[in-house]
C-alpha cells in the first residue's frame, strides 16, 4: 500500500494511491485545500477523536469529502468496521465547471476495504515527508 501527495505547485497535485495491487492517480486543484481535508476526514474516523481532548480539533465529517479536479470532482468516503477501513472514492460532475449533464458519471473509481491502521501509518508517512520536504 503506498499514499503520495505531490504538489506540482502549477495549479494542481498529484495523488497516487496504490491499494490492493492497483495504482490510481489523481490531480486535485488548489481550489480546495485537498490534502488538509483529507487528513482532517481520516482523523475524524479514528476512535481517539471522540476523547474530549480532541474536541474541536476534528469534528465528524458525515458523507466524505470533495476534490475538484477541473471538470470533475472525486467523492472521497471513508467507512471504518473496526479494523477495517472500506475506501470508496466517486468520480462525479462538477456542475460549477460544466453544467451540461455528463451521463457517464457518477462513476466508481475504487471501492476496496484495507486494514485501517495500515492506511493511517501510510498517510502519516506522506504527510511527514510533505511537511519535511515540500512545506513552503
Amino acid at each position: 500500500m503506498n499514499f503520495s501527495f505531490i504538489d506540482s505547485r502549477s495549479g494542481s497535485a498529484t495523488c497516487v494511491l496504490e491499494i490492493n495491487h492497483k495504482k490510481f492517480e489523481f490531480h486535485p486543484s488548489f481550489h480546495s485545500d485537498a490534502l488538509g481535508d483529507f487528513v482532517s476526514y481520516l482523523a475524524s474516523i479514528h476512535p481517539l477523536c471522540k476523547l474530549s481532548w480532541k474536541e474541536g480539533a476534528f469534528h465528524k465529517i458525515n458523507g466524505g469529502i470533495h476534490w475538484q479536479t477541473g471538470p470533475s470532482l472525486l467523492n472521497w468516503e471513508f467507512k471504518r468496521d473496526f479494523e477495517d477501513l472500506e475506501i470508496i472514492i466517486i468520480e462525479k460532475q462538477n456542475f460549477t465547471v460544466d453544467r451540461k449533464v455528463n451521463t457517464h458519471l457518477p462513476k466508481i473509481i475504487v471501492k476496496t476495504t484495507c486494514k485501517f491502521d495500515d492506511f493511517v501509518l501510510c498517510v502519516i508517512k506522506e504527510v511527514d515527508r510533505v511537511i519535511k520536504h515540500e512545506a513552503f
